[in-house]
């Protein structure tokens, strides 16, 4: 039965003539056709593994496309009104069609950090298949920046980032910024106006003499970088100095000191 079923087959898939010849000649040699039966069975055995194996390989491709992140499945949001979304999200291009499970999200900050240095913190997410949800939020501005020589405003965040701001809508304090260097640059925004360590004593001297001096009015902030000195100016022409050499919280204390002996002259 099963020799009549490969027959049968041979002849569906055989030229006419050829299946007339073998079968005519299977009286005279009756081993020639079991040898043709297994020459047609192992070339059909093959060609069958091969279209297995090919819609194995294209399965997997499709899997493997079907993984990676398309650049229309990638959401970014920020938590601020200051960083730049554009920008953060042309910093990751480079990350679009590979694989959800390649992506290193310590990378991924990296690159967002290196346009942004604004950016404080990163939280990302995988959407599967194939997207991302990034969520940035930037430290926070402490002064409306005025350089000397240029015309242009900025905003300074905490960790000393400038930020092109038109209008001083918050109502931060004014910070001059006397720094040589910066009238060489055509831009400056998202680069470091103040370094960290710096921008925390200007920091602590606006803190640290507000609560020291709490009627004292301000009315702008200047940060020397080359003699490394604050001056602040009180709205009643007063000018404070502070070094950054030194701690700035003696330096205010041993104010108060003087100001108490000499009758508020702080005030005056």
């Amino acid at each position: 039965m099963k020799r009549n079923n490969a027959i049968f087959s041979m002849q569906k898939n055989l030229p006419d003539e050829l299946f007339r010849f073998l079968l005519s000649s299977r009286k005279r040699n009756d081993s020639i056709i079991s040898i043709l039966l297994s020459i047609f069975w192992n070339r059909t055995k093959i060609a069958s593994d091969f279209l297995s194996s090919l819609s194995e390989h294209s399965s997997s491709l499709q899997a493997v496309t079907y993984f990676r992140v398309s650049p229309s499945k990638v959401i970014i949001e920020r938590l601020d009104s200051i960083t730049d979304v554009n920008i953060a999200y042309k910093s990751i291009e480079d990350i679009y069609n590979i694989s959800i499970f390649s992506i290193e999200t310590d990378e991924v900050i990296n690159k967002l950090k290196t346009l942004q240095k604004n950016i404080k913190h990163v939280k990302i997410s995988r959407l599967f298949p194939n997207g991302l949800k990034i969520i940035i939020e930037s430290y926070k501005p402490q002064f409306f920046v005025r350089f000397p020589s240029l015309e242009k405003s900025y905003i300074i965040t905490s960790n000393g980032i400038l930020i092109y701001q038109k209008i001083n809508d918050a109502g931060l304090y004014f910070l001059d910024l006397v720094d040589p260097s910066f009238t060489e640059m055509s831009f400056i925004d998202y680069k470091e106006g103040v370094a960290e360590n710096f921008m925390s004593f200007i920091l602590r001297s606006r803190d640290f003499l507000k609560t020291t001096f709490p009627t004292v009015n301000i009315a702008k902030f200047a940060y020397f970088k080359a003699e490394r000195e604050i001056h602040i100016t009180l709205e009643s022409g007063l000018i404070v100095l502070l070094r950054t050499a030194n701690d700035i919280d003696d330096q205010i204390l041993s104010l108060r000191v003087y100001n108490d002996k000499n009758k508020d002259f702080i005030n005056s």
